[in-house]
């Protein structure tokens, strides 16, 4: 596998961001960098990092996930997808060739201490990417692309422009043009008509082993693994759809429902308008961002605990075993701070402030992941 040099490794692409040169962010990055090398210093006589702690940091993964237009962790795994890595060609009129150049990169790093594992690149953009909890996926025009730990696993071709795709299993379930396409090994397993829709563009995909979902504002359908359409729910207007333990997750206009993935009936549902951003599930339940802070619901459905933030965009909530992290968006004044809380009462367990946050954060089993400041920083849970 090759790469162009490109996102400020002797490129020009448009649109990367600038690496931060500020009095603050350098002090910030030298202040760290000399926690880091005392925590290495000190664990060879008992001291273990404590939470919030910076584990390990890196300039090259920082990057790779700051230019990318999805990013994610699966097993111990760091994705990056770059959809456009568009250059300006200088030497256009010594070999007649374009004088923009155009493609897409696919960058993985290790989660133990973001030394890169492996990258992919291709020669056109991608219109869509997705990380799932078994690896990555793309799609480049009417090319599906799997993606583990080792590698570029498989291509697919299905027909139209695939505008999103849902890695699940050993598969890639992929929508072109209102058809949901169940890709694998390389070949078309099926596809199905996912009607009814209001906008194939719009639609949502989302999977699991054991059901595939498609959603938008014209309802909700859902197949099982062979291709039959197991239910359709079009009193739902969908903004989100995710699968997992509790059923299928539909952020929809009013709140959010849990649908049965066998049937599509509603298990639950919690009615709350301000619910911002796809839910995530953690041991005790499901935690969503909404426009006043974070909620916290058990299984069922009932509110457990909510805590108030300010009014500031968030990032998604992510969650575990080990609590559950968010990270509100750049304010001038405030910086961006990274917030674990506790899973069971929603009290702030620690709090780190950067001057900003550029993606994340992201659950690895070496700690929490943001990238910021121009690295991607490790901080222990």
């Amino acid at each position: 596998m090759t790469r162009r040099e490109r996102n400020g490794r002797g490129s020009n692409r448009w649109g990367s961001a600038p690496r931060e040169t500020t009095r603050r962010a350098f002090l910030a990055r030298v202040g760290a960098a000399a926690g880091t090398a005392l925590g290495a210093a000190l664990a060879g006589c008992g001291y273990r990092p404590g939470g919030g702690d910076i584990r390990w940091r890196d300039e090259q993964a920082g990057r790779a996930v700051a230019d990318a237009d999805t990013a994610g962790v699966a097993g111990e795994t760091v994705y990056a997808l770059d959809h456009d890595t568009r250059f300006i060609n200088f030497d256009r009129e010594a070999d007649h060739s374009e004088m923009f150049t155009r493609g897409s990169v696919v960058d993985a790093f290790g989660t133990d201490r973001g030394r890169p594992l492996w990258d992919e690149t291709h020669e056109t953009g991608m219109a869509c990417s997705a990380v799932g909890p078994d690896g990555a996926a793309a799609a480049t025009g009417a090319q599906v692309h799997r993606y583990t730990g080792e590698g570029q696993a498989w291509t697919a071709s299905v027909p139209g422009e695939v505008r999103a795709v849902a890695p699940a299993g050993d598969r890639v379930y992929a929508l072109a043009a209102g058809t949901l396409y169940a890709t694998a090994g390389g070949t078309t397993r099926w596809s199905a008509d996912t009607d009814p829709v209001s906008d194939p563009e719009s639609m949502d995909v989302a999977a699991s082993g054991s059901v595939a979902v498609c959603g938008d504002a014209g309802g909700v359908v859902g197949f099982a693994p062979d291709g039959r359409r197991r239910w359709r729910r079009t009193d739902l207007r969908a903004r989100g759809v995710t699968v997992a333990d509790p059923g299928v997750l539909v952020v929809a206009t009013g709140g959010l429902a849990v649908l049965d993935p066998g049937t599509g009936e509603t298990r639950w549902r919690y009615d709350e308008r301000g619910i911002r951003g796809p839910p995530a599930v953690g041991p005790e339940g499901v935690y969503v961002e909404t426009l006043g802070g974070v909620l916290a619901l058990d299984p069922q459905g009932t509110e457990r605990w909510s805590v108030s933030l300010s009014p500031r965009e968030r990032r998604p909530v992510v969650a575990d075993e080990r609590g559950v992290f968010v990270a509100e968006e750049f304010d001038l004044d405030a910086g961006e701070p990274l917030l674990r809380l506790d899973r069971t009462d929603g009290t702030t367990r620690w709090s780190v402030t950067y001057e900003r946050i550029i993606a994340g954060p992201f659950l690895a089993p070496s700690g929490v992941l943001v990238a910021a400041e121009g690295d991607l920083v490790c901080h222990v849970p």
